[in-house]
């Protein structure tokens, strides 16, 4: 079950992260394929612009990961969404594409050498 996330409260958190973030997605061969590329937040769901493999991954495979590294602001956590992606036709990135993400989940993770009293996964939530 996919719980909506609150495009809001996620537009805030990707402010706090930055415009960069590392796309993941999963090959016919089951082997990921993780990119860095520039994230907007659209209306309804993230805008990522994207090179073929990626873009072809996604329309067979459209489970797809957005992973920030922790920044100055938060130093201990990343963030992470989960989402759908559907492929549109983009002309940059060599042809490639733009995914147009639905999010389904997203947290902020607490980073593996972290005070482990911190909260290990923040739901983004209203």
């Amino acid at each position: 079950m996919s719980v909506p996330v609150p495009l809001d409260a996620l537009a805030a958190a990707v402010d706090r992260y930055g415009e960069v973030a590392l796309v993941v997605t999963v090959g016919d061969d089951g082997r990921p394929h993780t990119v860095s590329a520039p994230v907007r937040v659209g209306s309804s769901e993230l805008e990522i612009e994207v090179g073929r493999t990626s873009a072809r991954n996604a329309i067979a495979h459209p489970a797809v990961a957005v992973v920030w590294p922790p920044v100055a602001t938060d130093p201990d956590h990343l963030l992470i969404v989960d989402g759908d992606a559907v492929v549109t036709a983009g002309g940059g990135q060599e042809q490639g594409g733009t995914l147009r993400v639905h999010p389904t989940r997203a947290v902020q993770h607490r980073r593996a050498d972290a005070d482990p009293s911190l909260p290990s996964c923040i739901p983004i939530e209203e």
